[in-house]
């Protein structure tokens, strides 16, 4: 029983470690833009739903370091019923998480907490675990252009664009290189039969 015991909080882990893999998985650039692409409501709900499964994971990877059960958790936050933890706090599909919560998980946990507005670029970038370049509280923190006109999102289109460009020629100089099939010479005669296949007069012609 014992043994079981400390088993419980590695399987745990393990299991968290899975759960982030498969909701958090990264994604190539591309394929990000082209659903973002999609228009303003699609563009809603990935940012909903990148924040939503961040958070959940983020706060549960927390409580986990602390070794917390859910009820010891409750008590440092002040919430009354500690299935809120669960059935709020660390659930992916919740989304209502008030920033009052927040700074009180993040006092709770000794950890800094940062709410901000990003240009699409930076978002893409994050959720394709792209490398950043941050330029901190610069005048371009506080100028934030929507996504039709975000020059970061120009820029990684045109880029991708080049490169399928790239692709599409190369393939196409490939299709010139090979030999190509020469066409077999044409039979007036036929294919010859097979002695088996003649009939008894023809055989006996021959």
């Amino acid at each position: 029983m014992t043994v079981k015991e400390k088993r419980l909080p590695s399987e745990g882990s393990k299991t968290l470690q899975q759960e982030e893999q498969q909701s958090t998985g990264l994604i190539s650039r591309s394929s990000l833009i082209r659903r973002l692409n999609r228009g303003r409501e699609a563009r809603a709900r990935f940012v909903e739903s990148h924040l939503n499964k961040s958070l959940a994971f983020q706060i549960r990877s927390l409580r986990d370091r602390e070794q917390w059960t859910q009820t010891q958790f409750a008590e440092k936050l002040g919430m009354k019923h500690p299935n809120n933890v669960s059935a709020r706090l660390e659930n992916p599909n919740y989304g209502k998480h008030t920033l009052t919560t927040l700074k009180k998980i993040a006092a709770t946990c000794d950890v800094g907490l940062v709410v901000w507005f990003v240009p699409f670029r930076r978002l893409v970038d994050w959720a394709t675990g792209t490398p950043h370049k941050d330029t901190g509280l610069s005048p371009a923190f506080h100028d934030i252009p929507a996504f039709d006109h975000d020059p970061g999102i120009r820029a990684i289109q045109a880029k991708e664009a080049e490169e399928d460009k790239l692709v599409a020629e190369l393939g196409s100089w490939q299709d010139e290189r090979l030999p190509k099939k020469q066409p077999e010479p044409a039979s007036f005669l036929g294919p010859i039969p097979l002695a088996s296949e003649m009939s008894g007069a023809e055989a006996q012609a021959g």
